[in-house]
């Protein structure tokens, strides 16, 4: 797991499991060298993580020059002549046993100078998403109201408060205000808390933190509303999740339980959707071109976006697909091998960088 680089480089890697991903040599250095060997002598003298870098980055790329790969016509006929259990596609693809720990510090590509400027940036609409999620929930709660409009929810629920003389009126758009301030609340206090363990806490329980700041808490708080429950009913989300359980973790009350909560979530997710999008409408339908109403326009476009988190999905298969083994199933074992990764390689980054670059690679950090 490394950190994707800007621009074009002469090695890559490419993951599979159970192998140590080995980048390719320059096209000048056409002698194979023996799986494990460096092409630059290592002395006892240098430094363990150097040489252990200069290492992986020197072994040979295995059948990169095979001639097989040509030609997809020559690709196809060459394995098609071969026994279905010895077609081999990935004879030189492998996984770092380290995860990429050692290149930390290590490798130049890792650092590049954008990194300042996508840190810049996730502040930026952090600041910007809360501020608007404050003043539009503030005015729904506390203001007097227009007309009003039709909600699913209001549509369903009315039958039965009018049995009991209970008047609709503009309940749920106030519910939906309270329900999202305090949900923000609530996950700016998991980050303050974090902030606490950073601070003062030491080993695993302080990097594993600081991951979950970078990673996890400040993206979230950039891209969050209350639209973001429409995640789970998304198709590629809504399968995703029904084929974990079915394959996965398959328990008939969570079946039930998926079918049971993902209309209501559509439902509630939809009125979330016309409740905030009514909200932004002052800055979308109206003549002035000012900046509020464009950053009020830029914010709701950023959390509709954010209701898919495609990067969070290929994070959690990608991390399957590392440290889940063969059958994909995270166990128990599994997971803390993962979150003492996650916590070194925070770690990694603090230590051999300045200060400056690492809190700019943790936030900016890929996988």
């Amino acid at each position: 797991l490394s950190v994707r680089s800007p621009r074009p480089r002469s090695s890559s890697r490419v993951r599979s499991p159970g192998k140590l991903v080995a980048p390719q040599m320059a096209t000048d250095q056409k002698e194979a060298i023996p799986e494990g060997t460096s092409s630059i002598p290592v002395t006892d003298s240098m430094d363990l993580t150097a040489s252990q870098a200069m290492r992986r980055r020197n072994v040979w790329y295995q059948g990169a020059s095979d001639p097989k790969w040509d030609d997809v016509n020559t690709a196809w006929k060459l394995l098609q002549a071969e026994a279905r259990g010895h077609r081999v596609f990935f004879e030189h693809l492998q996984i770092a046993e380290d995860g990429g720990y050692i290149e930390i510090g290590t490798k130049p590509e890792l650092w590049y100078g954008s990194r300042y400027f996508s840190s810049v940036i996730l502040f930026v609409f952090i600041f910007y998403n809360i501020y608007y999620i404050v003043e539009t929930d503030l005015i729904t709660i506390f203001g007097a109201g227009g007309d009003e409009e039709y909600l699913l929810t209001a549509t369903l629920l009315a039958p039965i408060l009018n049995h009991f003389d209970i008047d609709v009126g503009r309940n749920p758009q106030k519910i939906v205000s309270v329900v999202e301030l305090l949900l923000m609340l609530g996950l700016i206090m998991k980050t303050l808390v974090n902030a606490i363990k950073a601070v003062a806490s030491d080993g695993h329980r302080r990097w594993r933190a600081v991951a979950h700041i970078c990673w996890d808490q400040l993206p979230e708080l950039s891209i969050f509303s209350a639209m973001k429950c429409l995640q789970f009913v998304t198709p590629q989300q809504f399968f995703y999740d029904l084929n974990y359980i079915l394959w996965y973790d398959y328990a008939h009350w969570k079946l039930v339980y998926h079918f049971i909560t993902r209309p209501l979530t559509l439902i509630i997710g939809l009125d979330c959707f016309l409740i905030k999008y009514r909200m932004s409408f002052g800055f979308i339908a109206t003549s002035t071109l000012n900046s509020k109403n464009v950053i009020g326009a830029v914010v709701l476009l950023n959390q509709v976006i954010g209701v898919v988190q495609v990067s969070r999905t290929i994070k959690t298969r990608l991390y399957r697909f590392v440290f889940g083994g063969e059958d994909g199933i995270m166990s128990h074992r599994e997971k803390v091998r993962q979150y003492v990764w996650e916590a070194m390689i925070a770690q990694a980054i603090f230590q051999r960088y300045p200060m400056d670059k690492a809190i700019a690679m943790m936030l900016s950090w890929c996988d």
